[in-house]
């Protein structure tokens, strides 16, 4: 077998083990944790769920992942990620920034990037940084503003 040949069966056999590590990783974690709860009460919390903020809750996330993708989109100012494509970065970062802890999710917004749209890590870590600015300086200013409201 030449190089190459080995090179290629090296790299499939790290990604089975990667996709037997995750599942089997995966796998455990969802068994402990429902062995902690009863079924009945989480079919409980499901049917006793009030559907008119389930629904408000929905439209809002939805929009929040909306409007984050098209700052991203502007941010990377590139025809190659369309807006649908940086609706599902979005989507992607956030479901790994409620899975990851201390906020590593959001490095999933710069391997999406490099690995689906070829663009350079650079890119991807500065659009990161001017975002996590702006979401820096907005909420500072909400801060900012309910103290003076409060205070009055």
């Amino acid at each position: 077998m030449d190089q190459g040949g080995k090179k290629d069966v090296k790299r499939i056999a790290l990604r089975v083990a990667n996709i037997i590590v995750a599942v089997g990783l995966g796998g455990f974690l969802v068994y402990y944790l429902l062995s902690k709860i009863r079924v009945g009460d989480i079919k409980e919390a499901f049917l006793g769920m009030y559907i008119p903020s389930l629904i408000l809750f929905i439209i809002i996330n939805f929009s929040d992942t909306f409007f984050r993708a098209y700052r991203y989109h502007i941010l990377v100012g590139s025809p190659r990620a369309r807006m649908g494509d940086m609706f599902f970065t979005s989507l992607v970062r956030n479901a790994f920034n409620m899975i990851l802890p201390a906020r590593t999710g959001e490095l999933s917004y710069v391997y999406v990037l490099n690995r689906k749209f070829k663009f350079p890590v650079e890119v991807g870590v500065s659009t990161l940084i001017v975002a996590l600015i702006f979401d820096l300086v907005i909420v500072f200013s909400l801060v900012v503003l309910s103290i003076i409201v409060v205070g009055i």
